[in-house]
């Protein structure tokens, strides 16, 4: 999947970062929290996690805090389909 598929947000001010898929409207999709700084942003439509909201993320993802938009998505686009992945393989391993 190309790098070029996410959208990186950055709240400087608020120290959040938005990631979400470009090919997703943000109206479609439903918040699920994580922990306090972590919230997945699930496609309605298609279940698959779209995107991520991180507050503090300076602090939770300090090895990224200095990285630009760019590879960030690159880091973030590849970390979503990991995640959509691993989450299809629980679905279908818990069908079986």
């Amino acid at each position: 999947m190309s790098t070029l598929l996410v959208d990186i947000n950055r709240d400087k001010e608020n120290n959040i970062l938005y990631v979400l898929r470009k090919n997703v409207d943000p109206n479609k999709t439903k918040n699920m929290e994580v922990n306090e700084d972590v919230v997945f942003r699930i496609d309605t439509q298609s279940g698959d996690i779209a995107g991520l909201i991180i507050e503090n993320f300076s602090e939770n993802f300090s090895k990224f805090k200095n990285l630009s938009d760019y590879e960030l998505s690159e880091k973030f686009d590849l970390f979503l389909e990991m995640l959509n992945d691993a989450h299809l393989q629980s679905k279908w391993l818990s069908a079986s």
